[in-house]
């Protein structure tokens, strides 16, 4: 093992360490802005911070970089849209003011963001335990769904009898540490790129694809890797609209500027990798030090439980939403779970995950053509003509996705 792999080890377990201390000083733990913000944070930060890297450097080889922060912008201009309805639409369906088609555009879009919920949330569990039995060499499919039914139906109980607050607990305890895991891999690699740099060997040898149609359609498939930021909209019952709206923006900032970082420190560790996989970045974490697979196996396994929770109480606000209050939140939660552990069984849900990709989709498309129909009601300057402009091309790049957008 070379010198700088065990210096650049204990580096990054004495970072970890330090970043698990401060996020849970009791001015975060206690803090009701960082609790809101962590459902959205962990829903963006799901299984995407392990496969962004990998995935643009398929498609773009050098420029995968240039991918990541358009990919971030666009969800960004999303989230914008999202929160413009918290703040302006959502008043209106709660006072019955909306027009009969927003309204009617609202009610469709429930359906469809449910599916993608109760398709997503078995996904991530079913990731999670596959990292925990590649964590013992084993891919035992029996094994695998074992243990994401217990998950689930830990989830599942947790909800129905403790309720929100107790998935939120449990969701920002896992937050907080995958984020310390990251936050220290971005230390290890920014070492890892100093180290090249001194002894000038940094160079970007990434072979680059030929760029044509199935790249483009891939490019549109990959806006859902920072799917997450929508969960705000169904945290009403314990936040307010401007508590959703800055925490959703938060979350946003501090995701958008991880994947762009990730992905920048992490390209030239990929020179001498000549096929990819959803798993590379953890079999090239080693190059940067010997502790960082076993430390990103670890964050692979929070990321995917923090998102299950997420997205578990998002669905349980969604449904109650959709029921007018009928359903209860805590009762969502106990059915989600079940659901989930009946898709775990009864399909591959890695074939059918792309059908929850669409479902996103078009429920983002939804909420922009809804935006573009309330501002154009409106219009009063040109801020608003820019706005309906703006929200208007939001749903053509969303259908686009729904419609051409395929998966890597």
């Amino acid at each position: 093992m070379p010198p700088h792999h065990f210096v650049n080890s204990i580096i990054i377990i004495l970072f970890t360490t330090f970043f698990i201390f401060l996020s849970f000083l009791k001015k975060i733990r206690y803090s009701d802005t960082w609790k809101a913000t962590v459902t959205p944070l962990a829903s963006i930060i799901g299984s995407g911070f392990l496969v962004v890297t990998p995935l643009f450097i398929l498609i773009l080889g050098k420029y995968a970089l240039f991918a990541t922060a358009g990919m971030v912008s666009l969800a960004y201009i999303m989230g914008y849209i999202i929160r413009f309805n918290i703040s302006y639409l959502e008043p209106q369906m709660v006072e019955s003011r909306a027009s009969g088609l927003i309204a009617g555009l609202e009610h469709i879009s429930y359906p469809m963001l449910g599916l993608a919920y109760l398709i997503s949330v078995p996904f991530y569990i079913k990731l999670l335990s596959l990292f925990i039995l590649r964590s013992i060499n084993s891919k035992d499919e029996l094994i695998a769904n074992s243990i994401a039914t217990l998950i689930l139906g830990f989830i599942g109980i947790v909800g129905k009898f403790r309720g929100f607050k107790k998935l939120e607990f449990l969701e920002e305890y896992a937050v907080n540490f995958k984020l310390s895991i990251i936050f220290s891999m971005i230390i290890g690699l920014i070492i890892y790129n100093l180290n090249l740099v001194n002894t000038h060997s940094w160079q970007l040898a990434i072979t680059t694809p030929k760029f044509g149609m199935e790249a483009i359609r891939q490019l549109l498939g990959t806006i859902i890797i920072v799917q997450g930021f929508e969960t705000s909209r169904f945290l009403g019952l314990t936040y307010n609209a401007s508590m959703r709206v800055k925490t959703m923006r938060y979350a946003q900032i501090i995701s958008g500027i991880i994947y762009v970082v990730f992905v920048g420190l992490s390209l030239v560790a990929f020179n001498t990798i000549h096929s990819i996989n959803e798993t590379s970045i953890i079999d090239i974490s080693a190059k940067v030090a010997i502790v960082l697979p076993y430390i990103l196996i670890i964050a692979a396994i929070l990321s995917q439980f923090s998102a299950a929770i997420a997205d578990t109480v998002s669905a349980g606000g969604l449904f109650s939403e959709a029921s007018s209050k009928r359903l209860k939140p805590n009762n969502n939660y106990l059915m989600l779970s079940i659901i989930a552990i009946g898709l775990t069984w009864s399909t591959n849900i890695f074939e059918i995950i792309t059908l929850a990709s669409r479902a996103f989709a078009i429920y983002y498309a939804l909420q922009a053509l809804e935006a573009t129909l309330l501002v154009y009601q409106k219009i009063k300057n040109i801020f608003s003509i820019l706005q309906t402009i703006l929200f208007f091309l939001m749903t053509c790049i969303m259908i686009m996705v729904a419609v051409f957008g395929i998966s890597v």
